[in-house]
């Protein structure tokens, strides 16, 4: 679990920095489109288990933590990606 635990939390990690970018630049009420999320997934996934690992010796692609980011990033949009409440 934890050799997995940093590409679960990655993507939340990153994503809320974005959530917070747009809410403070764009729409302070906004949430992240899906579109968004997929491809914050897609552009991690393929850079760092597909390209990276042929540049670096010390990169290796894992399948699973293609779907450690997929994980992380669903559980961003089901608990993170809601507009604030008024409060």
């Amino acid at each position: 679990m934890t050799s997995y635990l940093g590409d679960l939390l990655s993507l939340p990690l990153m994503l809320s920095l974005a959530l917070a970018a747009h809410r403070l630049l764009i729409d302070r009420t906004g949430a992240l489109p899906v579109a968004w999320l997929a491809g914050a997934w897609l552009l991690v996934a393929s850079w760092f288990e597909v390209l990276l690992p042929l540049w670096s010796d010390q990169a290796v692609a894992d399948p699973l933590d293609v779907l450690a980011y997929a994980l992380g990033t669903l559980g961003f949009h089901q608990w993170l990606n809601r507009p604030p409440t008024p409060g």
